[in-house]
């Protein structure tokens, strides 16, 4: 595929982040009951991106089935991860690019991202604050990695 192409499905991705901001001002009685849920989300939308991952990369068979289940434990453990995604965002980049050599897996894995960047936009929100330009420029490094990557 074109540069282009994998230009506009990154933004997309992105955009993510602001489709749930988006919603999550549409919806704001629903952030508090649903947090728990989103956090469960979060998580699991993770250990499938790994596993993924590591299936796409022809890892051992067991590495593929127990690495997400361990790496989904220990985010349960702490379940805080969500507000440092500007620190995981530039992995799920790294993730993007890798996925980019088979079309099917970054189908797969522009699809996940896009979750979790739904579930974030809708966690990290603050309504009273209105901190709504701070999750997308902290977050940022995604696209800039991306960029980095496909130079």
């Amino acid at each position: 595929m074109e540069i282009l192409n994998y230009f506009l499905i990154s933004l997309i991705v992105y955009l993510g982040l602001a489709a749930g901001i988006i919603i999550s001002y549409m919806a704001k009685e629903e952030l508090k009951p649903g947090k728990r849920y989103f956090i469960l989300a979060h998580n699991i939308i993770l250990a499938f991106i790994l596993f993924f991952i590591l299936e796409f990369l022809n890892t051992n068979i067991y590495l593929v089935l127990f690495l997400p289940l361990i790496f989904t434990t220990f985010l349960f453990n702490y379940t805080n991860t969500y507000q440092k995604s500007y620190a995981l965002y530039p992995i799920l980049g790294a993730f993007f690019y890798i996925a980019s050599k088979n079309i099917n897996q970054l189908l797969i894995i522009s699809t996940l991202i896009l979750f979790y960047g739904f579930l974030i936009g809708s966690l990290q929100i603050d309504l009273k604050k209105k901190n709504y330009f701070q999750i997308l420029y902290k977050n940022l490094l995604f696209f800039i990695c991306l960029i980095l990557f496909f130079l």
